[in-house]
């Protein structure tokens, strides 16, 4: 009779965990014994002894050591789909799905955004809507009286100053020249020149007290004194007069600088009260399209 195939003892089951009524005891491959309450789902629990993290719970009743993979070697980014791939294909799946836009009711219309209108900021919008009104009417009437004040002083010593360029000349005699001084501020000292002289036109004398048609009437010491020193009392002068108006006359003739410059600060000033005004009027038309909230008193 052939001898009986021996046959090997099948292996041994690993040794489920000892289960008690709420802890369980789970042993390592190096021996190790651990106690711990029992999982609801599958966990990892580090050795004491060897330091292998054991998967305890879930599918796996037994519990085996996870590998200590370095994170060098993992691939990040090997879920991502590649470029191309047809999760990327349709620009569609970058736009909300027509379930997701709400629909807007019949009778409404989209909410829209109010721009404030640029300004300088002379006058905040808080002032309100006549304060702001009131406060155009003011710069405007005020910067324009002052611009139309000076344009109209420095044109008519401008048109003077023109015309004395064709005025005849002839010989004068100085009377009497020099200047007063008056303190303003900050210690400073300002000059009037006062000058006086005679000539004779057509046999009859006249007498003259215009040294030239600048505006300006004041001036430092120093300056005064160099303009008379041409002109000291009892020496000869020459001096020009209006052929068809004898009694104007003047000792130097043409277009000063002064004159210039009053016409230029006219100028400005009109030109700073338009601007202020329409600044005004402009925030009272954001302080109309803006109100303050009402905040109630009690």
């Amino acid at each position: 009779m052939p001898a009986p195939k021996s046959t090997s003892p099948a292996p041994a089951p690993a040794p489920a965990p000892a289960a008690t009524s709420n802890r369980i005891e789970v042993k390592c491959p190096c021996g190790q014994l651990l106690a711990m309450a029992r999982p609801t789902s599958a966990v990892e629990v580090a050795c004491p002894k060897c330091k292998q993290r054991l998967r305890v719970g879930g599918p796996a009743a037994t519990p085996q050591p996870i590998a200590d993979t370095p994170l060098a070697n993992k691939d990040l980014f090997g879920d991502l789909p590649t470029p191309g791939a047809a999760a990327w294909s349709s620009p569609s799946q970058l736009q909300p799905s027509p379930s997701a836009r709400k629909p807007v009711a019949a009778g409404t219309s989209k909410p829209t955004i109010q721009k404030r209108l640029p300004r300088l900021g002379f006058l905040e919008d808080g002032f309100g809507v006549p304060i702001l009104l009131v406060a155009a009417l003011v710069f405007l009437g005020i910067f324009t009286a002052l611009g139309v004040y000076l344009l109209g002083e420095a044109n008519e010593n401008m048109a003077l100053a023109a015309a004395s360029e064709d005025w005849q000349a002839t010989e004068g005699k100085i009377l009497d020249s020099g200047f007063d001084v008056r303190g303003i501020q900050r210690r400073k000292q300002a000059a009037t020149i006062r000058v006086r002289y005679e000539y004779t036109v057509g046999g009859a004398n006249y007498t003259g007290n215009k040294l030239s048609f600048e505006k300006q009437d004041s001036f430092s010491p120093a300056v005064a004194e160099a303009k008379l020193k041409p002109y000291p009392p009892g020496a000869q002068c020459t001096v020009y007069y209006d052929p068809e108006k004898p009694t104007d006359s003047v000792l130097i003739k043409g277009t000063q600088g002064s004159n210039q410059l009053y016409f230029w600060l006219g100028l400005a000033s009109i030109l700073c009260g338009i601007v202020m005004a329409i600044d005004c009027v402009l925030g009272a038309i954001n302080a109309h399209r803006f109100p303050p909230p009402k905040v109630p008193l009690f």
